[in-house]
């Protein structure tokens, strides 16, 4: 199989395209902030499957971890107006 062919290429090659045109479509789009927010909702998302991965590879198979990243996205910002961030930031 050529790497031409292969999943893992097809679907950068196909990111990288979409950014492109988006970056000449959007104004904006292809600035330095915007990729690096969008590195930065990537690495929560990685951290937690890092951590699923290793759940899953010692023998154990929680499915919860989605559910908590639920919960913790909707509950966190509801607090936080109300009290002094700087506490949940702790958390």
């Amino acid at each position: 199989m050529t790497i031409l062919r292969s999943r893992p290429f097809l679907t950068v090659a196909i990111v990288a395209g979409v950014w492109i045109v988006a970056s000449f479509v959007s104004r904006g789009f292809g600035a330095y902030g915007h990729l690096r927010y969008l590195v930065e909702l990537a690495a929560v998302i990685g951290l937690v499957a890092a951590g699923q991965t290793f759940v899953v590879i010692a023998g154990g198979i929680d499915l919860s971890v989605a559910a908590i990243v639920t919960v913790s996205a909707v509950s966190l910002p509801l607090l936080s107006w109300q009290a002094d961030p700087t506490g949940l930031t702790a958390v």
